[in-house]
């Protein structure tokens, strides 16, 4: 069933608290390949499980994933096809990349960059995990205040506070791969902070409209 506008204004998102909003994103942790759960999912369950990894992002404006979308992404071979209409975590980890990417990013763009490290289906638990920790570690510099001494999806990153994104130990290091994997990373949680600050900006706004008319 679809959203109503009155459902939307209703409904309570994570960044209309912002501090608690951000301490989440600090908190974040998005499973792991070997955290995907290993048993078969059906369609239901595929939506249920990869729609809450993606709850933290959430918007009024949009479902991150419907079985139409699935099917689609199958359909444009993005996504492998499933067996006998049941879902492995090769296809988990293949969705949550794309629902993250597709904020930015085309589906053939998406298509382009994964296949930048993934010829064959056994290198796609090693893709998926580095592109989660390089996600996730270029969403905490964003939202909470900078750069961390770390080593992050096989990238050494300096201390560095209030630097909007990952800062890299040695640059000289990075290959082409390497530099295309951040660029990627940063540029969707970059999306992601405008898109929840905006989202905290029409809350508050809303609220002071309200406080008047009261």
């Amino acid at each position: 069933m679809a959203t109503s506008r009155n459902d939307n204004a209703e409904r309570d998102y994570p960044a209309y608290d912002w501090d608690s909003y951000c301490e989440r994103i600090a908190a974040l942790h998005l499973p792991r390949f070997a955290e995907i759960p290993d048993i078969p999912l059906y369609m239901d369950q595929l939506i249920g499980f990869v729609g809450k990894q993606m709850e933290l992002f959430a918007l009024p404006t949009e479902k991150p994933l419907t079985s139409s979308m699935v099917n689609n992404y199958v359909k444009m071979r993005l996504v492998p096809q499933p067996e006998s209409k049941r879902y492995q975590p090769l296809h988990v980890a293949y969705l949550i990349m794309v629902c993250l990417a597709k904020r930015m990013y085309s589906m053939n763009e998406i298509e382009r960059l994964i296949a930048l490290d993934v010829q064959h289906r056994f290198q796609v638990p090693d893709a998926y995990d580095r592109f989660i920790e390089l996600f996730e570690g270029s969403l905490r510099a964003i939202f909470c205040g900078g750069s961390r001494a770390d080593e992050v999806g096989r990238i050494s990153t300096l201390d560095m506070p209030g630097a909007l994104g990952l800062v890299v130990d040695d640059t000289s290091k990075l290959t082409d791969l390497d530099r295309s994997y951040l660029v990627f990373v940063n540029s969707i949680a970059s999306k992601i902070y405008i898109e929840q600050m905006l989202l905290n900006v029409d809350h508050r706004l809303a609220q002071a409209a309200k406080g008047h008319s009261e």
